[in-house]
């Protein structure tokens, strides 16, 4: 399972996000199950900003949610 360090090393080493994304999912506690169960009116809410960032994080959980098996992504190798 991801804790919220998980999902920001997640969002900086793999999708190339801000650092600002990874301090907010951290400090929201966005762990593994809430990622996956993010919409879009989610991250916006949550203050994820420009839109081209939003989008670049909702196609970034897409992928995890078609490519993943289980209800939690695995946590990075190198994290």
């Amino acid at each position: 399972k991801w804790l919220p360090e998980d999902t920001a090393y997640w969002a900086v080493k793999v999708l190339g996000l801000a650092s600002e994304v990874a301090e907010l999912f951290v400090r929201e506690e966005i762990h593994g199950l809430v990622l996956l169960s993010l919409r879009e009116d989610d991250i916006e809410r949550l203050g994820v900003a420009p839109f081209g960032r939003r989008r670049q994080l909702l196609l970034g959980i897409q992928s995890l949610t078609s490519s993943s098996s289980s209800a939690a992504p695995a946590p990075p190798a190198s994290a």
